[in-house]
C-alpha cells in the first residue's frame, strides 16, 4: 500500500470547485502565494479534524501560507452549512467523491500538505490534537517557510 504523496514529489494536477461553484485549478492555487498547506478533512465524522480546527485558521490568519481546506463530504449542503457555522476563513473545495484525496493517496484524515508556488511538496503531517504537538507543527512550518 503506498503511503500518501512524500516531500520530494510534485502535487497532482487537479481541479475541484469551492463550496459556491467557484472552480479552483491546480496553478491557481499553489500561483497564489509562496506556499499553500492544503488540509485534507472531513469535518463530520473525523474527530481530530474538528480539534486541529483552529491551528489551520490560525495559520490562514497569519498569513504567511495559504491554507486551502479539501473537504471529503457526501451532502454537499450539509457540508457547506457546516463550514458557515464553523467561521472558517479559508475556501474549501468540495471533494465529494474523493477524487482529489484519492490523487494525493490519503486514506485517513485530518492531513496537512504543505505545497510550495512550484507545487513541490514540502510537508506532509498527520493530525495535531495535544496543545503541544500543534507548537511542534508551528515550530516546523516556521523553519520551512522562513528559510
Amino acid at each position: 500500500m503506498r503511503k500518501p504523496y512524500l516531500m520530494s514529489e510534485s502535487a497532482p494536477n487537479f481541479v475541484l470547485n469551492d463550496l459556491n461553484g467557484v472552480r479552483y485549478n491546480f496553478e491557481e492555487i499553489f500561483g497564489n502565494s509562496p506556499y499553500t498547506l492544503l488540509v485534507f478533512f472531513s469535518p463530520l465524522d473525523c474527530r481530530p479534524c474538528l480539534e486541529e480546527m483552529n491551528l489551520w485558521q490560525r495559520i490562514s490568519e497569519e498569513g504567511k501560507v495559504q491554507v486551502v481546506g479539501v473537504a471529503r463530504h457526501i451532502d454537499k449542503r450539509e457540508l457547506k452549512n457546516w463550514v458557515q457555522n464553523s467561521d472558517i476563513i479559508f475556501p474549501v473545495l468540495y471533494d465529494g467523491e474523493s477524487q482529489v484525496t484519492k490523487m494525493f493517496n490519503i486514506k485517513k484524515t485530518a492531513l496537512k500538505i504543505l505545497i510550495d508556488s512550484k507545487g513541490n511538496i514540502l510537508l506532509v503531517d498527520k493530525a495535531r490534537v495535544a496543545p503541544h504537538d500543534q507548537i511542534g507543527f508551528i515550530k516546523k512550518l516556521n523553519k520551512i517557510i522562513n528559510k
